[in-house]
């Protein structure tokens, strides 16, 4: 889920051409899962370093 969580957030500021950096998409994707979506933050960090890993699927 939090995988999904950081492409939607990439998809997101690309559509609306925020020129975040990927420091700013993961400060969100992160923000969004403690605010909202409570993953438990070793299963998100671990699913976030694997989307890291592999280039944005835009």
């Amino acid at each position: 889920m939090a995988a999904d969580r950081l492409r939607g957030t990439r998809r997101w500021q690309a559509t609306a051409t925020l020129g975040w950096t990927e420091e700013d998409v993961l400060q969100v994707a992160r923000h969004l899962n403690d605010a909202i979506y409570r993953v438990s933050r070793p299963m998100a960090r671990q699913t976030l370093m694997v989307s890291l890993a592999r280039p944005s699927l835009l």
